[in-house]
């Protein structure tokens, strides 16, 4: 579950907000590192559901994502 205010939420539904696997914002809009989410101790996010709807939007989006840690490694 994540707790977001409504404006980031529309983005997050949207593809606008991806996560990473470490839970660092990436706005897709933008194609930039945002902050890193915060994340409460009893909270657990399974990474594989973060991943899944990472790979969702990213691969509906057709423009490159730079900011993704993958395409940095490439690079």
């Amino acid at each position: 579950m994540l707790c977001l205010c409504p404006n980031c939420h529309v983005r997050f539904d949207g593809g606008a907000f991806v996560l990473t696997d470490d839970l660092t914002i990436i706005d897709t809009v933008k194609d930039r590192l945002e902050a890193k989410l915060k994340h409460h101790q009893w909270h657990y996010i399974n990474s594989d559901h973060v991943r899944h709807r990472r790979l969702h939007w990213t691969r509906r989006n057709p423009a490159p994502l730079t900011a993704l840690p993958s395409a940095q490694e490439s690079r």
